[in-house]
């Protein structure tokens, strides 16, 4: 793992030579300025990387196991997780759909829906189920504002980049300190929203459980141990996804800065 890391370290510092060269010998030496910026994002990533332990080996082997996928569709359909949960929640108003097209479950919060993937042969779907229901009582107006600024955000990057490339944007350094204030801003409300889902979903999907084998005492399928060793592997899982997913959330932003930052020191 420490030999990987160094390894990607050592190729993103190779590509930064290689864009230092090519931005003097474009500009004369007169956008160093930019360079040092992107340099100094690229080491904010590969720290960061560090810092959160990002095992990509982990993270790809995460939600695989056979047996338990074997044992969590002794549980009900996804549609009806779903419902159970909300009404756990107070929140039966939500509308749920399943959309076996999509590989990722999400809330919407502009139409109050949430939209199940096909994961139907996971185990890891009570859990994905939670985390989407604790997503619907969040904060509405942090939910509408994260929704709305999103695309906000997304907007501005293709539509700065393009005016910079085209030339018409002259103060490119006033624009690069806008748009590192706002992906800042995206990421702080992004991480808050993706955590406190993540966090609490571990113990509402065991909550859930915990409930359906009690009501199911005359005709049990499933067992407490059987719950447990679910509920363990949902634990796992968040100690690799939840550092990850802050990862993943600052890589993207991070990229986009340096995307900008590049054609910034062209012109």
């Amino acid at each position: 793992m420490i030999q990987s890391k160094k390894n990607l370290s050592f190729c993103i510092l190779q590509k930064i030579n290689y864009l230092q060269k090519f931005v003097l010998e474009k500009n004369g030496g007169k956008r160093m300025e930019f360079i040092i910026l992107i340099s100094i994002m690229v080491v904010f990533i590969i720290v960061m990387f560090i810092v959160f332990n990002v095992n990509i080996r982990e993270m790809r082997k995460a939600g695989e196991n056979p047996e338990l996928d074997k044992l969590s569709q002794k549980f009900p359909e996804n549609k009806e997780i779903c419902q159970t949960i909300l009404k756990k929640l107070n929140n039966e108003k939500v509308k749920v759909q399943e959309n076996e097209d999509k590989q990722a479950s999400l809330y919407i919060a502009m139409t109050d829906t949430i939209l199940i993937a096909n994961i139907k042969n996971s185990y890891t779907r009570i859990q994905t189920i939670a985390h989407e229901c604790l997503h619907s009582i969040q904060n509405r107006k942090m939910l509408i504002f994260n929704f709305i600024y999103s695309n906000i955000y997304m907007l501005s990057f293709i539509i700065i980049s393009v005016l910079t490339l085209s030339g018409v944007i002259k103060d490119r350094w006033l624009f690069a300190g806008i748009f590192i204030i706002m992906s800042f801003i995206y990421y702080i409300v992004r991480s808050f929203l993706e955590t406190d889902a993540m966090t609490k979903a571990e113990f509402l999907a065991k909550e859930y459980m915990e409930d359906y084998i009690e009501t199911k005492k005359e005709n049990r399928e499933i067992t407490r141990e059987d719950v447990e060793k679910i509920a363990n592997e949902y634990k796992r899982i968040n100690v690799i996804g939840i550092p990850a997913t802050q990862f993943i959330l600052f890589f993207n932003c991070s990229i986009k800065i340096i995307i900008y930052l590049i054609i910034a020191s062209l012109k």
